[in-house]
């Protein structure tokens, strides 16, 4: 579903500036194709060394990273404190 306001993103600005739907279509049509695309390239380059024992480990860390990577970013101030790094430990580990 994020794809149709990425879509809407894309186009309205191309067709204000040039008038054209064509073209708006166009521009919003190759953004939405950049990650399938991207999928497409990672498969190939990953296929050998994504086995069924390593994908496992690849989606069991990959949402934690993720969690990781958001929560260091959406709340830098408490990443600054020496003494709310540790809540933020403890969250981590309850996340496992």
């Amino acid at each position: 579903l994020h794809n149709i306001p990425e879509g809407v993103a894309v186009a309205l600005p191309v067709f204000h500036a040039t008038g054209s739907r064509k073209q708006a279509f166009l521009y919003s049509a190759l953004s939405g194709l950049a990650e399938p695309l991207g999928a497409l390239v990672g498969f190939i380059v990953l296929r050998h060394f994504c086995t069924k024992r390593y994908l496992g480990y690849y989606l069991r860390e990959w949402p934690e990273l993720w969690c990781i990577f958001h929560w260091m970013n959406s709340y830098p101030q408490p990443m600054n404190m020496g003494r709310d790094i540790k809540l933020f430990g403890a969250l981590s580990a309850a996340w496992q």
